[in-house]
C-alpha cells in the first residue's frame, strides 16, 4: 500500500513519467499476491465437515382401534378394513453419518437440530472427541410417529424413507480448526450440506 501511495505521488509530480508506474504496478502485483497467498491460507485452515442421513430400516406396527374405527352391525370393532382409519405407530431408523471431508482435523464438534420434529437419539458424540479425517462419526437416531391413518396411508408412510418432516428438519454442524476458528456446517436431509462462517443456533435444540 505504501509502495502503491508513493508510486502515486511521485507519478502526479513528474508528469505520469514511466518510473513511477512500474512502481505502482509493481507494488498492486505484490498485493494482489500476498492477500490471494493469505485467502489461500484461510481456506487450506478450514475443516470441512459434512453430514448424511442414511436410512437403515422402518416398522410399522399393527392398527390399534379409536371411536373412528369401523364396526359392524352389532357394534364390533373391524380390526383389519379398508379405508378404516386405525392409529399406527410407524418408525424410520437412520444414521447421521458425520465426515470430515478435508486435510484438517476438526474439533470441539457441537450439533444442534430444528425442534420441530422429534428425533430419539440413540448415542451422542463427544465433543472432545476430534473429527478426524480417516473416520466418520454415527450417530444412530430414529423418528417415531403415532398418528389417526388407514392401512393404505400407515404402508405408504412407511415405505418413505425420507418423510418431509425428515427433509424440512434443518441440522447445523458447529467446529473449531487448531486455530481455534469456528465454522459451521448446515444441513438439510439427506445429503444437502453447505458451509459458512457465522450461523445464529439459538433457536435450535442442542444433540
Amino acid at each position: 500500500m505504501i509502495g502503491i501511495g508513493g508510486g502515486y505521488v511521485w507519478a502526479k509530480s513528474e508528469n505520469w513519467t514511466w518510473e513511477p508506474i512500474i512502481l505502482i504496478v509493481t507494488s498492486g502485483v505484490s498485493l494482489v499476491i500476498s492477500l490471494t497467498l493469505w485467502f489461500v491460507s484461510k481456506i487450506e485452515l478450514r475443516p470441512r465437515i459434512d453430514l448424511e442421513l442414511k436410512w437403515t430400516g422402518g416398522l410399522r406396527t399393527h392398527p390399534e382401534l379409536v371411536p373412528e374405527s369401523p364396526r359392524d352391525e352389532t357394534g364390533q370393532y373391524f380390526v383389519i378394513r379398508d379405508g378404516g382409519v386405525y392409529i399406527f405407530r410407524v418408525s424410520h431408523d437412520y444414521n447421521l453419518i458425520i465426515r470430515n471431508n478435508s486435510s484438517n482435523h476438526a474439533y470441539h464438534l457441537s450439533l444442534f437440530k430444528s425442534n420441530e420434529v422429534i428425533i430419539h437419539f440413540k448415542n451422542r458424540h463427544n465433543p472432545l472427541n476430534p473429527i478426524t479425517i480417516d473416520k466418520p462419526t454415527v450417530i444412530e437416531l430414529s423418528h417415531n410417529v403415532a398418528r389417526k391413518m388407514t392401512h393404505s396411508e400407515a404402508n405408504t408412510f412407511n415405505d418413505e424413507k425420507y418423510p418431509d418432516e425428515i427433509k424440512s428438519m434443518l441440522f447445523v454442524a458447529s467446529y473449531q480448526n487448531e486455530d481455534g476458528e469456528t465454522f459451521f456446517t448446515v444441513f438439510n436431509p439427506p445429503t444437502n450440506n453447505r458451509y459458512v462462517s457465522r450461523f445464529d443456533t439459538s433457536t435450535l435444540e442442542k444433540i
